[in-house]
């Protein structure tokens, strides 16, 4: 009886402690991630905190990167000015964060962050790794300066942003988002 016990209450604790300590691991983007990316790009205008769409309203990944011009931000992922990382677990990919370069007519910085996770991963200190990464890749490319939007109502986006370094400089646009930028040489010196 008590051996049963005993091996009951072993097994608990070792599916208890190996649910406890999944590790989340990181890769560079590639090409072959386009699809991925789209859905988080899809994810973080559409359904991350803030956006409160009915399910109805929101839409799919094609319409969103053309109707809504997303594409913008992912199409053809993997040229000059790309890098990406993914967030994965247990071979499952679970969140992204990319930056590109942009042609720009305004003194905005050329290069724009953006990043998503699948909303059970949120929370858990995943999207401040990618940003990281990320901001050291940067800086290792003699990157100055990152920028990314983030919608007025993502008000726990907006202050982990701010946690990060990153500040306002424009204040909400005609779609509700704010311009933020942070500096990439603090960031080189994580390694």
């Amino acid at each position: 009886m008590y051996r049963h016990i005993d091996l009951i209450a072993f097994l608990c604790y070792y599916l208890y402690m190996s649910a406890e300590t999944e590790t989340v691991t990181f890769r560079d983007a590639r090409r072959d991630d386009i699809d991925f990316l789209r859905r988080m790009c899809r994810a973080a205008v559409f359904e991350m905190v803030g956006q409160n769409l009915p399910a109805e309203e929101v839409p799919t990944v094609e319409e969103a990167m053309t109707e809504h011009e997303l594409g913008v931000f992912v199409d053809g992922f993997g040229r000059d000015g790309d890098y990406g990382l993914i967030a994965q677990k247990n071979g499952e990919n679970i969140g992204a964060a990319w930056y590109r370069h942009y042609e720009r007519d305004s003194d905005e910085p050329p290069y724009e962050l953006s990043i998503a996770l699948k909303g059970e991963h949120t929370g858990n200190g995943i999207g401040p790794e990618l940003i990281n990464g990320l901001m050291q890749h940067a800086a290792s490319e003699d990157i100055d300066v990152m920028s990314l939007q983030v919608h007025i109502d993502n008000e726990a986006g907006r202050k982990a942003y701010d946690r990060l370094g990153f500040k306002p400089i424009r204040e909400v646009d005609e779609h509700g988002y704010v311009l933020m930028t942070a500096p990439t040489a603090p960031f080189a010196e994580l390694k």
